[in-house]
C-alpha cells in the first residue's frame, strides 16, 4: 500500500489510520478548520484506491469508483503501477545529456604548478605559475558523476567520480586530458567519496560511501580490476571520506564509524584493519604529517593530531576545537590546515603534537571539500565556492592570493538573451554563454552578499532572491561583467523572484509577496506587500495575477493589478507547494512530495485541481511547453511529463539534487546543486515505449501510511520482476544509514511486503523528518522517500 500526504494532525491521523485499515463506505467526511492542514492523501486497500479530498469546510474520504471524483486529480494509477513506471536505471533513453557547465569544487590535487580541480561532473586542470592568477589548461569530459577526489601519479590521474566510481585519465597533455579506463561501484548509486593511489602507482584505494575501502589494480590502466575490499564492522561504519596511504598502510576516516582505520594492503586481495581510534564524532578527512609518525584528522568537534607511528596502536595526542564541523584538512611541515564548514580555514600549528593551537584564520565561503598544502599556500576545494589559494607564508595573517570558479553548485535558473543566469546559495550570481547549447561557457560572476537563492531576468537587467539580505538587481548589459545596480531589503527571507516589466515579485518567506518598484533599477523600492498563511516559497506572475506557493499553505492567487495593494482573491491547498509555471488558465505547481498538481485558474477566486502526476522524489521545480511537463524532482532528477495524459515520458537522474529547470531552444537547463548546470535533449516521444519498456523494473513501490503515524510503523512495499540478491535499508537525509531491515539475501520474484516501525539498530525511536527506504541490489539502486512526524 501506498499514500502521499502532508502533515496530519494527530486526530486527522488517527482518522486515517481507522477508516484506511477498515473503511465502510464510499464517503465518510469530517470537519476541518478553514485554515487547516493541506489534505492529499491516498491508499491502496485491496483493489480499491481511497483518497481523502477538502470538500467545502471539510474532508471526505472516498472510494477511486467514486465519480465524484474527477479523473487524474487524486490517486492516479494505483501505488503498483506508478511505482513500476520508475525504472532503477540512470534514465530512459529518449533523454540524453548534451551539455554541462559548472558544479561543486570538491575533489583537489597539486602536482607542482598544476592543480586539479573537481567541477561537478569533470576536472579542471588549471596553470598556478601564478598562484594569484589560475588558468584553465583544460578541462576532462563528463565523468559520470560528482568529482570528490584525485589522485596523481606521473602522466595519470585518478579520480573519485561519485556514482561513476575511479576514472583513469591520460593527463600528459593537460589541454586534452583523456580517460583512459573506469571502475565502476559494484551498486549503483554507491558514491567513490575519496583515493590515494600507491608509490609505484600499481593500486589505487577508493574511499566509499558505505562499503569502506576498495582496492584496484591499475597495472593496467585501461582495465582497472578489483583487487580486494574491506568493509568495517558495524551498522554505520564504512563511509571513508578521507583516505591516504603509506607505504603497506591505509589510513581512513571512517565517518559512520566514527572512528579512524589503519588498514593494512600489504597483501591486496585481503586488506584488514589492525588499528583503530574511535572517535567522539564523525571524521571527515585524514592527513599524513611529513615522515608519517603524526596523522592529522578533522572531525565533528574540531581538529585531533593522532600518533600512528605503532600503526597497530593509533593513540590521540593532540586536540584544537572549532565552533562547527571541521570538514577537511591538509598538511605541510610543522602545520595542518582545517577547514570548518562555512566559517574559516584554520592554521595549526603542530611543531609540538601534544599541544597544537591555531595561529591564524582566514575567512571560507562555503563547504572545504578537500585541502592541500606545501608550506607557502594552502589550496582548498571550497565547495560552492571553487578553488581558492591561501598565502599561508605568514601562518598569522593568512589571505588569499588567488580564487577560481565556475558556474558552481546552481539552485536557480533563468535563460534570457542568450545566457544563462544562477544563483550558487553561497553568495554567488553567474552569467552563462549559452551561444552552444551543448558547450555552455561561464560567462561573468557577481557575488552577492547572502544566499543567491533563485534568479530571474529581462531587458538587460536580473534580479537575485538572496535569502536574507533581500531583493538584488544586477546590470547584465554586459554578461561577461554583471555589475551590481541597487538592492531593496525585504522584511523575510527572499527566496524566489519573477521579473514584469517595472516590478520584481518576491517571495519572501515569513514576509509573503513583496511587490518591488525596480523601474529604477540603482534603487528599487516597496511598492506593496500581502501575507500569506505559511512560507512563501516561490512566485510566478502571470498577467494580473502573481502566483505565490505557500508550502502547506497551497497556492495563493494574488491580484495584483494594483502593484501597490495586492490582495488574496483565492487559494487552493496542496501538499507543500514549491514552485510553479503559468500557461494560460493552468498553473502547474511543484508540490514538493506531493508531485505535480495541474491547477485551472479560469476563474482566480475558485482555483480547481485537473489533474495530478505522483513523482517519486520531491518536486521542487517545474517548466511547461506545448506538449510536456518538466519537474525538477530532487534526488530523482529530471522527470518529463505528457501535458495531457500526465504520463511520464522520460525522465534522467541527475548526479546530484535537481532544483530548477528552465527551456530554451529546444534545450532543458537543470540547475543540479553540485553537480552544476546540465543540458538535455528530449528525443522522438515516439520512442518512448522502447526507451522504456524495454528495461526491466526493480522497485521500492512505497509505504504505507505515510507520514508514519506515531507507533503504528509503515509497511514497505516491493515489487521484481525476477529474483535478486538485495539488501533494504533505512537512512537519513543526510545519507547514514539508521535500519537495516534486510541484510543482502536472495528475495524471490514477486511482490514483498516489510514493516519499519519508526525505530534505529539499537531500538530507539528515530527524530521526525525525511527517510529514504533503499533497496540495492548488483542491478541498481531504488529509493522511496518516506516521512515520519511523531
Amino acid at each position: 500500500m501506498t499514500t502521499r500526504s502532508c502533515r496530519l494532525p494527530l486526530l486527522l491521523g488517527a482518522f486515517l489510520f481507522t477508516n484506511f485499515a477498515s473503511p465502510s463506505s464510499a464517503a465518510q467526511k469530517i470537519p476541518l478548520p478553514e485554515n487547516g492542514a493541506a489534505v492529499a492523501v491516498s491508499a491502496e486497500i485491496g483493489s480499491t484506491l481511497w483518497t481523502l479530498d477538502r470538500v467545502g469546510s471539510g474532508i471526505e474520504l472516498r472510494s477511486h469508483a467514486d465519480p465524484d471524483v474527477p479523473a487524474g486529480t487524486a490517486g492516479g494509477p494505483s501505488p503498483l503501477d506508478r511505482a513500476r513506471g520508475f525504472d532503477g536505471v540512470a534514465a530512459s533513453e529518449n533523454v540524453q545529456l548534451v551539455g554541462h557547465v559548472g558544479g561543486a569544487a570538491e575533489g583537489i590535487f597539486i602536482d607542482g604548478q598544476t592543480a586539479y580541480v573537481g567541477e561537478g561532473l569533470r576536472v579542471v586542470i588549471l596553470d598556478i605559475v601564478d598562484p594569484s592568477d589560475p588558468m584553465v589548461l583544460g578541462r576532462t569530459e563528463i565523468l559520470h558523476g560528482v568529482v570528490q577526489g584525485i589522485a596523481v601519479r606521473a602522466d595519470l590521474a585518478y579520480v573519485a567520480a561519485g556514482a561513476g566510481g575511479l576514472r583513469i585519465l591520460d593527463v600528459s597533455d593537460p589541454s586534452v586530458p583523456e580517460e583512459l579506463g573506469a571502475w565502476e561501484p559494484p551498486i549503483a548509486g554507491t558514491d567513490a567519496a575519496s583515493v590515494d593511489v600507491d608509490g609505484d602507482g600499481d593500486y589505487v584505494y577508493i574511499g566509499m560511501n558505505g562499503l569502506g575501502l576498495y582496492v584496484i589494480d591499475v597495472t593496467d590502466p585501461s582495465t582497472p580490476v578489483l583487487a580486494g575490499s574491506y568493509d568495517p564492522p558495524g551498522m554505520f561504519a564504512g563511509t571513508f571520506y578521507g583516505v591516504e596511504t603509506d607505504g603497506p598502510f591505509v589510513y581512513a576516516g571512517d565517518w559512520g564509524g566514527p572512528a579512524v582505520r589503519v588498514i593494512d594492503v600489504t597483501t591486496p586481495e585481503a586488506p584488514v584493519e589492525v588499528g583503530t581510534w574511535n572517535a567522539p564524532s564523525s571524521p571527515f578527512d585524514v592527513a599524513l604529517g611529513a615522515g608519517g609518525t603524526y596523522l592529522h584528522v578533522a572531525y565533528g568537534e574540531g581538529y585531533r593530531v593522532l600518533d600512528v607511528s605503532v600503526p597497530n596502536a593509533p593513540t590521540d595526542v593532540g586536540f584544537v576545537a572549532t565552533s562547527g564541523p571541521a570538514l577537511a584538512v591538509g598538511a605541510a611541515g610543522d602545520y595542518a590546515y582545517v577547514g570548518q564548514h562555512f566559517v574559516s580555514l584554520h592554521v595549526m600549528n603542530a611543531a609540538d603534537p601534544e599541544n597544537p593551537f591555531e595561529e591564524g584564520d582566514v575567512d571560507l565561503a562555503a563547504k572545504p571539500a578537500g585541502i592541500t598544502a606545501d608550506g607557502v599556500h594552502a589550496f582548498v576545494a571550497d565547495g560552492e565556492r571553487g578553488f581558492r589559494i591561501i598565502d599561508v607564508g605568514n601562518p598569522a595573517a593568512p589571505f588569499e592570493r588567488g580564487h577560481y570558479e565556475g558556474a558552481s553548485a546552481p539552485r536557480g535558473i533563468a535563460i534570457a538573451g542568450g545566457y544563462a543566469f544562477t544563483g550558487n546559495n553561497r553568495g554567488g550570481f553567474w552569467a552563462v554563454d549559452l551561444g552552444d547549447p551543448t558547450a555552455p561557457a561561464g560567462a561573468g560572476v557577481h557575488h552577492t552578499p547572502g544566499y543567491a537563492t533563485n534568479v530571474d531576468a529581462e531587458g538587460g537587467y536580473a534580479c537575485v532572491a538572496d535569502n536574507y539580505t533581500g531583493l538584488r538587481v544586477i546590470d547584465v548589459n554586459d554578461p561577461g561583467n554583471p555589475v551590481g545596480a541597487g538592492a531593496f531589503n525585504t522584511p523575510g527571507s527572499a527566496l524566489d523572484v519573477d521579473m514584469d516589466g517595472d516590478y520584481a515579485y518576491v517571495a519572501d518567506f515569513s514576509a509573503g509577496l513583496q511587490v518591488v518598484d525596480i523601474s529604477n533599477p540603482n534603487s528599487p523600492v516597496s511598492a506593496g506587500a500581502v501575507s500569506v498563511p505559511d512560507y512563501a516559497m516561490g512566485v510566478a506572475k502571470s498577467g494580473s495575477y502573481a502566483y505565490v506557493l505557500a508550502q502547506e499553505a497551497g497556492l495563493r492567487v494574488i491580484d495584483v493589478s494594483d502593484p501597490e495593494n495586492p490582495a488574496e482573491v483565492g487559494f487552493l491547498f496542496t501538499s507543500y507547494a514549491d514552485d510553479a509555471a503559468v500557461d494560460g488558465d493552468l498553473v502547474f505547481v511543484a508540490d514538493g512530495g506531493g508531485g505535480l498538481r495541474v491547477v485551472d485558474v479560469a476563474d482566480p477566486t475558485n482555483p480547481v485541481q485537473v489533474g495530478w502526476r505522483d513523482t517519486p522524489g520531491n518536486a521542487t521545480g517545474v517548466a511547461v511547453d506545448a506538449e510536456r511537463v518538466y519537474v525538477a524532482d530532487s534526488f530523482e532528477g529530471l522527470r518529463i511529463i505528457d501535458r495531457e495524459t500526465l504520463d511520464e515520458v522520460g525522465y534522467y537522474e541527475t548526479p546530484d539534487q535537481a532544483w530548477q529547470v528552465a527551456l530554451a531552444d529546444g534545450y532543458v537547463f537543470v540547475a543540479d546543486s553540485r553537480s552544476g548546470i546540465l543540458v538535455f535533449r528530449y528525443g522522438d516521444a515516439a520512442g518512448i515505449e522502447e526507451g522504456i519498456a524495454g528495461v526491466e523494473r526493480t522497485s521500492v513501490l512505497g509505504s504505507f501510511p505515510n507520514p508514519m503515524i506515531p507507533g503504528a510503523g509503515a509497511e514497505i512495499a516491493l515489487a521484481l520482476p525476477e529474483a535478486v540478491e538485495a539488501s533494504l535499508a533505512i537512512y537519513d537525509a543526510t545519507g547514514r544509514r539508521v535500519r537495516l531491515l534486510e541484510p543482502r539475501r536472495s528475495f524471490a520474484r514477486g511482490d514483498h511486503r516489510l514493516v519499519w516501525e519508526g525505530r534505529d539498530d539499537a531500538g530507539r525511536p528515530v527524530e521526525s523528518g525525511v527517510y529514504f527506504v533503499k533497496l540495492s541490489s548488483e542491478r541498481g539502486t531504488w529509493r522511496h522517500r518516506l516521512v515520519l512526524t511523531r
